[in-house]
């Protein structure tokens, strides 16, 4: 049985940095300034650690498509589907955002 090749030799494998680039399980924060698609774009997010994010633009990405960690400044994330968003502060769970003022977005 012949070996299976899961990752072409021509792609660039994913690096700890690019995994630790990504922002997951953020809510949406703040106004609502346009979408990508079907996806939703705040002017901030917060994570689930109470890190406020404000939104920069489109992430970057390389040729074969995967986003460009290299590309980016130190303190931006990505939130997938491509969204750029800068690290602004931390902020208390009980601070003036309510929940039900925050929106889930993963």
């Amino acid at each position: 049985m012949p070996a299976l090749k899961y990752l072409s030799p021509d792609l660039p494998r994913p690096t700890c940095d690019d995994v630790h680039a990504i922002l997951e399980h953020a809510s949406g924060s703040g106004e609502l300034i346009g979408s990508l698609g079907d996806y939703p774009i705040y002017e901030q997010v917060i994570d689930r650690f109470g890190r406020v994010y404000s939104y920069l633009g489109l992430a970057p990405r390389r040729r074969d498509g995967s986003f460009d960690v290299e590309a980016m400044e130190p303190g931006e994330f990505v939130l997938p589907p491509g969204l750029l968003y800068l690290c602004e502060q931390s902020r208390e769970k009980s601070e003036s955002t309510s929940s039900s003022d925050q929106i889930s977005l993963i």
